[in-house]
């Protein structure tokens, strides 16, 4: 430590270190202005399941090995995982694990380079920097999906300062082949770690035959562990045409291969000229390993950049035979750039080795071909800049920061879709690959921008929670959500759920006791009521309640008015009741509604603090516009009140939308006062219009009037125990 800050303490090496910072606050603006805490891109398949396993508990070690898409990503899988674990999946902590990642490349990189030239390190620090923190790669940075390519390229690295920088002996052969493997299993490219580093061991020292021996032992054994179960096949033979194996011809081959190396600077720019970069890239790089090898003859100075430049080269002959399919843009797709970025650190790291090496020898060549360098180098620096700069613009459209009409953030777009389906947000790059039923997996499990959401109950207080109650969703997945987060999670035997099945095996739903493809099949439904006497029935607007009609002509339904008002017009409720065998006027008041009949729920002796619930049948005699609400009290001999309940009557329907003659039900809870002494009490009931307040005459079935209260029944208050 006190050796690097004496390095710091230095003016030129510390004004390097801050010239390096540049790139990396850029990335990390990138980041943090444009992290999202919701999945990005393809993190809307697989490690969607991933977290879910672990939230709902069906997680298995063998989970971290799953496939997708042909690749293997461990390293990603454990941190979603852990992320799922620790943090209910915070989704910018994945880009924070890609900067990281980032890090440790540069870091290797600069080991690396300090292996030959130790007093120019402070050079490559601010070239490494710049190639490696490139906002350019864009998505790269804001799609967790994408640290795969970080880890294999790190271990990539890593595998060739191992075996670079300790002495040749099998601990350090073994150790590189344990970060090669490891590069396999970050993504399916890393296999070419293993050919790469075959090619080049022989420069890093190990030339006995033993040593590929155990190389292409350990390359068989991680290609046959990679391979078991794996859907890669030769030839396009898979049912995943992602991840078929397919050649062309080799024109087109040639020309994939080296656009993909100029990809690193060629934003917006055609394939053609990234293809005239490739080839630039390569022609600088060996003209730089010649000279170097001329003038030194050794092996081991030219072994890392020739890894990296390999590497580059057979990723890119992966990703043609993997997911060219007739598309020569797919060659500079901005997330590959992450590996072409090799090439061009090999041409950087080389290039300053010859200008040290020039220094001593001022040979003609060299200064020849640090003039060249240094042509191709202004013209690389002109493209960097728009390149780099111009991504935030992009980023800025793609992720949706824009002002425009209708503009929604996509945080906003997806928390918000889990109750009212607006699909227009989900077309925005990030989100286009989402489904409904993703969406409602995340607002299910409370994951990522759901964390900290808090659950209400949007059914009545008279709801019990061993009344049946049909649930009809446009998905299974919704379904579960609304019960979980706005029904009160009614236990799952008392719900059918209403919903076609899943078109998509990631779409299935977990094992659920009472599940329904149709609500018009009237004898599943019968079969799951049974004898019940109130049935409750919520409904989304994809949804149709008439479906119902002949499995409950034996109820009477009542529309329920949902508590919060911001949800009314996504989540409706009826609720049905089993018709009474008769019914006959009690009461009628204001000579537009007509008590039909009422019971008494609960018990007629109660303690303070308890609850009185009520429930009656009503009609409407004649059309009003007038709101009317209702008060239910409980009265004492002596006048005294010890419980008053006013609200809408048939569950704040409206009474201007009642239907004239149709038969709706009330039921109310009303809580006695916790004081109230004990002794005899009527139950009384009256009907009024708020504003300004007048109460409706309340006359019996012959006409008799009896004043402004209905008398009910008597109840009786006993002491607290």
């Amino acid at each position: 430590m006190q050796r690097f800050i004496s390095w710091l303490r230095q003016p030129v090496h510390g004004a390097a270190i801050i010239v390096a910072l540049l790139p990396i606050y850029s990335v990390t603006l990138l980041i943090y202005t444009y992290g999202l805490d919701v999945p990005t891109d393809d993190q809307w398949f697989e490690p969607i399941d991933l977290a879910v396993s672990v939230k709902d508990g069906t997680f298995h070690l063998s989970d971290i090995t799953r496939e997708y898409s042909g690749h293997r990503p461990v390293f990603m899988n454990l941190v979603v995982v852990a992320l799922t674990y620790l943090t209910d999946w915070y989704v910018p902590g994945e880009l924070f694990v890609t900067f990281v990642l980032a890090l440790l490349r540069l870091l290797m990189l600069v080991l690396i380079f300090r292996d030959f030239f130790p007093h120019f390190s402070h050079i490559g620090i601010v070239a490494f920097s710049f190639l490696i923190f490139s906002p350019y790669q864009g998505i790269s940075w804001l799609s967790g999906i994408y640290s795969v390519w970080h880890f294999v390229s790190l271990f990539a690295l890593a595998a060739v300062w191992v075996l670079l920088h300790f002495p040749v002996r099998w601990r350090t052969l073994a150790a590189g082949a344990v970060l090669a493997a490891c590069a396999t299993f970050s993504q399916g490219s890393g296999i070419v770690v293993f050919p790469v580093l075959a090619i080049t061991l022989w420069m890093f020292g190990y030339r006995k035959w033993s040593y590929y021996l155990f190389w292409f032992l350990a390359a068989g054994v991680t290609l046959y562990l990679y391979l078991s179960g794996s859907s890669v096949a030769i030839g396009g033979t898979t049912t995943t045409e992602r991840t078929a194996i397919t050649f062309n011809n080799l024109p087109t081959f040639l020309r994939f291969i080296l656009a993909f190396q100029g990809n690193t600077f060629s934003y917006r720019l055609s394939v053609n000229f990234s293809f005239v970069l490739g080839i630039a890239g390569i022609a600088l790089l060996c003209a730089n390993l010649t000279y170097l090898w001329l003038q030194n003859r050794e092996w081991r100075m030219l072994a890392p950049w020739l890894t990296m430049a390999g590497y580059s080269g057979s990723t890119a002959i992966i990703i043609f035979l993997t997911r060219y399919r007739n598309f020569m843009n797919n060659a500079v797709v901005p997330r590959y750039a992450i590996v072409s970025t090799q090439l061009w650190v090999a041409v950087v790291a080389t290039s300053i080795l010859v200008y040290v090496q020039w220094r001593t020898t001022k040979s003609r060549w060299a200064h020849r071909l640090l003039v060249i360098q240094g042509a191709v180098g202004l013209v690389l620096v002109a493209l960097y800049l728009p390149a780099n700069i111009g991504v935030f613009q992009t980023t800025a459209i793609d992720f949706g920061y824009p002002m425009r009409h209708h503009f929604v953030p996509p945080e906003d777009c997806v928390r918000n879709f889990a109750l009212y389906r607006q699909t227009e947000c989900l077309e925005t790059p990030p989100l286009r690959k989402s489904s409904d039923d993703d969406i409602y997996k995340l607002a299910y499990y409370g994951l990522g921008i759901f964390r900290d959401e808090k659950p209400m109950n949007l059914l009545p207080r008279s709801h019990q929670m061993d009344d049946p109650l049909l649930l009809h969703t446009p998905t299974r997945w919704m379904g579960v959500y609304l019960n979980r987060w706005y029904l009160g999670d009614i236990p799952e035997d008392r719900v059918l759920y209403i919903a076609p099945p899943p078109t998509e095996v990631t779409a299935k739903v977990r094992n659920l006791p009472h599940i329904l493809d149709n609500a018009q099949d009237s004898g599943a439904v019968l079969d799951f009521v049974g004898e019940a006497e109130t049935i409750w029935y919520v409904y989304t607007r994809e949804t149709n309640p008439a479906e119902l009609n002949e499995s409950l002509m034996e109820y009477v339904s009542t529309p329920v008015v949902v508590a919060d008002y911001r949800y009314g017009s996504e989540v409706m409720v009826i609720r049905y009741d089993r018709k009474p065998d008769q019914l006959a006027e009690a009461y009628r008041f204001g000579g537009e509604f007509s008590m039909q009949g009422f019971s008494l729920l609960s018990d007629y002796t109660i303690q303070p603090c308890g609850e009185v619930r009520l429930k009656s049948w009503w009609i409407n005699i004649r059309a009003t516009d007038a709101p009317i609400s209702a008060t239910l009290v409980v009265v004492g001999e002596n006048g005294a009140v010890i419980g008053q309940l006013d609200e809408g009557l048939a569950f704040n329907l409206p009474t201007p939308f009642w239907e004239t003659g149709k038969l709706y039900v009330d039921e109310r809870l009303l809580k006695i006062d916790c004081d109230a002494p004990p002794g005899k009490y009527d139950l009384l009931f009256g009907m009024y219009m708020p504003n300004p307040v007048q109460d409706l005459e309340v006359t019996l079935s012959d006409g008799t009037s009896v004043g402004s209260r209905a008398y009910l029944t008597t109840i009786f208050v006993e002491e607290q125990n």
